[in-house]
């Protein structure tokens, strides 16, 4: 029997072997050969652990390595660092997680944006197709008025005695004049309309195709704020027309009640004629109240397009649904239809374009400090400790701190004794 009088041996449920040296003063105990089978590794002694260039009978043999060996010296002594990244537990994954959920907020926000700002661009370039026609008619009747005053004037310069020829040439000269500057100005409006939606339709474009939700929100924006400017452009041409044809029914009003009256006071006797006058007097009265109403309607819509200019942004949009509005307004008084039509639709779009962009923008504002909250937690590494190993003794340390086990080192030099003896 052998017995060891320094360490308390303890085989634990697991069959692990600890030795607790507090308890093991004055306690001798047992071990069996059955014990060193169980409880102790093998650990090879020196004296048959492999040596280069000798044989396992300690005579000098050749090297067993081809072409001389390896030419790469290892060191004796490795070494490396063990960290511990500790962001996991400071609430890195979650604010991770939460940025990620940002993200896919912001992207759709800046799809919907995308969508909505492609609506108000469709209202604006059907608003610039509708403006193009009117600036061709009055392109077509400004052509047909200038051969008309041509012909007059060559009638009149034919036979200048005649005062009807003269008439004639006055008067076809005068609407000549007034379809041209028609013509030059819905020209210039229908340039403005196409200007715009073109740019509001490339605005779109790069909106869709962005690859990130900031430039997607911030063309979606650009493209609202086009399409707000273009549909109080399109207000201005509709409000405008309407008044110029409201002060044109009231002129031609006034001009039948003139007649009217000349033909009352040329037979005033004539109760037909007194009844024409009576009518053509309340017409006329009509026909300018109607005027001034369109007309006071149409400054309200050109001052409204002057803050669309000035302004950005859901302030724009609103102020551009103001604009149409008033140019409804002034179509209502006109008594007649709006030259371009579905204005207040197409300002509805805008501001539905507005509010989605902003929309964008706000959660693009989140995800930005979404991200910058994940990356609080970056570069929290934490170096814990560095593991040396010695391929010479075999030793391996933690922050200087052995690894190996000399206990079992010494149970094994017992067992060793015990199974040479062969119980």
């Amino acid at each position: 029997m052998k017995n060891i009088t320094f360490y308390l041996l303890v085989i634990s449920a697991t069959g692990y072997l600890f030795i607790c040296p507090a308890l093991a003063k004055d306690l001798i105990l047992e071990v069996t050969k059955k014990d060193c089978r169980r409880a102790v590794r093998h650990m090879p002694s020196a004296d048959v652990a492999y040596k280069p260039g000798l044989d396992a009978r300690g005579r000098w043999v050749g090297t067993a390595d081809v072409g001389g060996g390896s030419r790469i010296k290892l060191p004796d002594v490795f070494e490396f660092n063990v960290n511990v990244d500790i962001r996991k537990y400071l609430g890195g994954p979650e604010a991770d997680a939460a940025a990620a959920s940002t993200a896919a907020i912001a992207a759709d926000q800046a799809k919907s944006a995308v969508t909505a700002a492609s609506a108000a661009v469709a209202a604006v370039e059907a608003a610039a197709s509708e403006a193009q026609v009117i600036a061709n008619a009055a392109n077509t009747d400004s052509t047909n008025t200038t051969a008309n005053a041509a012909n007059a004037l060559a009638e009149h310069e034919a036979d200048p005695l005649n005062q009807e020829k003269k008439d004639a040439a006055i008067t076809t000269a005068a609407a000549a004049a007034a379809a041209s500057a028609l013509a030059a100005s819905t020209g210039a409006d229908a340039a403005v309309l196409q200007r715009l939606s073109k740019a509001g339709r490339v605005a779109v474009d790069a909106a869709d195709k962005a690859s990130n939700a900031v430039e997607k929100a911030a063309n979606a924006t650009a493209a609202s704020e086009l399409a707000a400017e273009a549909i109080s452009a399109a207000a201005v041409i509709t409000a405008t027309a309407a008044a110029d044809a409201a002060a044109t029914a009231a002129s031609e009003a006034e001009a039948a009640a003139a007649t009217a009256l000349a033909a009352h006071k040329a037979d005033p006797s004539n109760e037909v004629k007194e009844g024409d006058f009576t009518a053509a007097t309340a017409a006329a009265t009509i026909a300018a109240s109607a005027s001034a109403a369109s007309s006071a309607s149409a400054a309200a819509v050109v001052s409204s397009a002057t803050i669309v200019k000035s302004t950005s942004g859901a302030t724009r949009a609103t102020a551009a649904k103001t604009v149409t509005t008033a140019a409804a307004e002034a179509v209502a008084a006109s008594g007649g239809t709006a030259v371009i039509p579905n204005l207040s639709e197409g300002a509805t779009d805008t501001v539905s374009a507005a509010g989605a962009a902003i929309v964008s923008s706000d959660a693009n504002t989140a995800l930005v400090k979404a991200f910058r909250d994940a990356q609080k937690y970056g570069g929290l590494n934490m170096a814990v400790g560095k593991v040396r190993f010695d391929i010479l003794t075999g030793t391996l340390t933690f922050n200087g701190q052995p690894l190996t086990d000399p206990d079992q080192a010494m149970l094994a030099r017992v067992c060793k004794e015990k199974l040479k003896k062969g119980f």
